[in-house]
């Protein structure tokens, strides 16, 4: 129901009284004794009260048309979560007045649940279940992380998950298997982030001990249009920051070189291929059913690491 003080103030109960007089200062007696009319008709209760002049402001608090009621001053409230700017099933509360979405579990994201995140497929290393099916990590951020289980630090590594998860839960039937030298801490991370979770621990490949390699089967029945690859790349842990190595990073045909870089501060470098330093690959482009990936630490200081700490494939 419209708010009667409101409805009054658009449409005052102009009388004869008030439209009676002729010329200037009649027309001003007119709108006075108008005004003194108006105020006194509105209503006396919490519904509908406006505040000084009528004024509606927001305050984080009920719409004006749920009778909400005012605020200091006898000011009207209004919800800035109504409308709701929320799309595709997102959750909107209001955060210090302002309205705020939470896109959790409706695979959108962005400020109002607008951007979809494509189909995916995550998996991170670990030696423990860290990431949760709803963390958000990555660039493209996605949800639905596979935690692959290692051993930890010091023990030869390898492993097979048999049905990995899509960003929303389902089962893919697509699996992985991996050896690497060891799944260890790679990067000293200090945050709170799910991105931080994700590159805190990696399956390692030690310079002259062997490669860290990954084989991802059955992809075309899950992405049947293509696929682009990210990898996440770690420094391996226990050196100190100044601890530098290079490495040789292959995902199917696509060769790259780069250096590890000494820590994870929330930020993604991108790997462009020319030894330049890095943690995230992008190789795009492939349709391969098995895909394998290897990573070789190949040199720049005494016993070398580097680490996969995740790798995303993101459907074309």
């Amino acid at each position: 129901m419209k708010n009667q003080s409101t409805h009054a103030l658009q449409t005052p109960p102009f009388g004869s009284r008030c439209l009676g007089g002729v010329g200037l200062l009649a027309l001003v007696a007119a709108a006075t004794a108008c005004e003194v009319e108006v105020a006194s008709s509105a209503p006396s209760g919490d519904e509908g009260r406006s505040g000084a002049g009528g004024a509606i402001v927001g305050t984080g608090g009920g719409a004006p048309s749920d009778g909400g009621g005012g605020g200091a001053g006898g000011e009207m409230t209004v919800d800035p979560c109504a409308p709701d700017p929320c799309l595709n099933g997102g959750t909107c509360s209001a955060v210090a007045a302002l309205p705020m979405c939470d896109c959790e579990g409706t695979g959108f994201r962005g400020d109002t649940c607008h951007i979809p995140i494509p189909p995916s497929i995550s998996v991170s290393w670990d030696d423990g279940a860290t990431l949760g099916a709803t963390d958000v990590a990555g660039l493209p951020p996605t949800t639905g992380w596979n935690n692959a289980l290692g051993f930890g630090p010091g023990q030869a590594d390898q492993g097979v998950n048999g049905d990995l998860l899509d960003a929303g839960g389902a089962m893919t039937g697509v699996s992985v298997s991996w050896a690497c030298q060891d799944v260890e801490a790679t990067t000293p991370s200090g945050g709170p982030s799910s991105d931080h979770t994700m590159m805190a621990m990696g399956c390692r490949s030690w310079t002259g001990q062997g490669d860290a390699s990954f084989t991802f089967e059955n992809l075309n029945a899950h992405f049947p249009d293509g696929y682009d690859v990210v990898v996440y790349i770690g420094r391996g842990g226990g050196f100190p920051e100044n601890h530098t190595a290079s490495f040789t990073l292959d995902v199917g045909q696509d060769s790259v070189t780069g250096i590890v870089m000494p820590s994870f501060d929330g930020t993604y470098d991108v790997i462009e291929g020319n030894g330049d330093s890095g943690n995230r690959r992008v190789s795009e482009t492939h349709a391969e059913d098995t895909l394998t990936i290897a990573l070789a630490a190949t040199g720049g200081a005494n016993l070398s690491t580097a680490a996969v700490n995740g790798v995303q494939f993101i459907a074309r």
